[in-house]
């Protein structure tokens, strides 16, 4: 008991994982999803500092900036945890990992007749689903009549096998192309 009441905090932790966008760094990725201080969950009057190497973390120094870009996928950190009541220690690791993106392939363009001149016709959209895939696996394919919908993965097209263009002439469709496993996912346009 004594031991455990030494220990700043009590839970135990695991990775992060990250989905890393064009131009954006891992703690940004990190601050953004509300994850900075998830080390210490409700504690406080504790500092939580992250270093590269057990040693740094053990003597409190060379802590990373917050603007830090890892040096290697996956990435061993080190967080120091300092009970500022108690003075106790507790150094506890966790690994830095940015997925890739799923590959989207951009400018698929379906086309129709319009059979009776109004400028709407059903469309199939499962016929792009094999270009979005292109190979790669674990992925699930979404449509969408607005980029935010496929932004947040709401309001897919049903059923995608007949879906009739909601403006006349010409209509944008987003397409969300999500890694199943990472959670990772691109949006492209139709």
């Amino acid at each position: 008991q004594q031991r455990e009441n030494a220990q700043p905090i009590r839970a135990k932790t695991g990775g992060s994982t990250f989905k890393n966008p064009a131009q954006k760094r891992a703690w940004e990725l990190i601050d953004e999803a509300g994850c900075r201080g998830k080390i210490i969950g409700d504690a406080q009057n504790m500092t939580v500092t992250h270093h590269l190497s057990q040693a740094d973390a053990t003597n409190g120094v060379n802590p990373l900036p917050s603007d830090y870009t890892n040096i290697s996928n996956p990435q061993l950190i080190f967080a120091r945890v300092v009970n500022n009541t108690t003075n106790a220690v507790q150094i506890i690791t966790y690994n830095l990992t940015v997925n890739a993106l799923p590959i989207i392939i951009e400018n698929n363009t379906l086309t129709q007749c319009d059979t009776n001149g109004d400028g709407f016709e059903s469309f199939d959209l499962s016929n792009l689903i094999s270009s979005y895939t292109n190979g790669q696996t674990n992925l699930n394919i979404s449509f969408h009549e607005t980029v935010m919908d496929a932004e947040y993965s709401m309001n897919s097209i049903m059923p995608i096998s007949s879906y009739t263009n909601l403006y006349p002439g010409q209509q944008t469709i987003y397409v969300r192309v999500e890694n199943t496993q990472t959670g990772c996912f691109s949006i492209g346009t139709i």
